[in-house]
C-alpha cells in the first residue's frame, strides 16, 4: 500500500495520531462487570467464587468442550451430561442460546 499510494498512507497515519489522544465516547456496559454467586448445582461446574457474566460463560463453555457435550451434527445444540442436566432442569438437550437462560436461574 505504501508503494502504491504514499499520500494515502500519510493521511492514515495522521488520522490515527490525531485520534490517539481522544478519550473513547462509549462507556463500558456495567452489566458485564456485575458479579454473580453460583448456587451449589452450578458451582460443581464453574466453582463457588463470584463470577462476571463473561467469566461464567467462558467456564461453562470450557466444561462443555472438555466433556465433548456439543452435538456433532448440530453444533448449536448441547447434549447434557448428568451434572449439566441438573442445571438445565433435567433436560438432556438445549440450544446454545437457551443454555445461558437456564444457567442464570442458578445465580444470586
Amino acid at each position: 500500500m505504501s508503494e502504491e499510494n504514499p499520500e494515502l498512507l500519510k493521511e492514515l497515519r495522521d488520522l490515527i495520531a490525531s485520534k490517539a489522544g481522544v478519550p473513547p465516547t462509549w462507556k463500558p456496559n456495567e452489566t458485564f462487570a456485575e458479579s454473580f454467586q453460583p448456587d451449589d448445582a452450578l458451582a460443581s461446574i464453574v466453582g463457588s467464587n463470584p463470577l462476571t457474566r463473561s467469566e461464567l460463560a467462558r467456564l461453562l463453555w470450557n466444561y462443555i468442550r472438555e466433556h465433548n457435550l456439543q452435538d456433532s451434527g448440530n453444533r448449536w445444540m448441547i447434549n447434557a451430561d448428568n451434572t449439566l442436566a441438573g442445571i438445565l432442569g433435567g433436560r438432556k438437550r438445549v440450544g446454545a442460546i437457551e443454555l445461558m437462560n437456564c444457567v442464570f436461574k442458578h445465580v444470586k
